[in-house]
């Protein structure tokens, strides 16, 4: 008999921050019970991976301030002033 179970580990900077290890499922089919396996433990990767984004990006906004933001925004509009037309190609016969 084959084993289904998935183990999935996550690491940043060496430290473990993931850690987890599907249960066996009930299919008598192990083809059945390792497709079960791996969608589980992709949705808990999933979800995990949505969160830490989430939480850093929230982290980065929190330590840009407002007046980052609008600066940001004031720049945009000045770059596409400054764009400059391209050439156009000129085929030959």
């Amino acid at each position: 008999m084959v084993d289904t179970n998935i183990r999935v580990q996550i690491l940043k900077n060496d430290r473990c921050i993931f850690n987890e290890s599907s249960k066996n499922s009930n299919d008598t089919n192990n083809i059945a019970g390792l497709i079960t396996n791996l969608k589980v433990m992709q949705e808990r990767v999933n979800n995990f991976i949505t969160t830490l984004i989430e939480t850093t990006e929230r982290n980065v906004s929190d330590e840009d301030g407002p007046n980052d933001s609008e600066n940001d925004i004031t720049d945009d509009d000045s770059e596409e002033d400054e764009q400059v037309n391209p050439k156009k190609c000129k085929l030959s016969n």
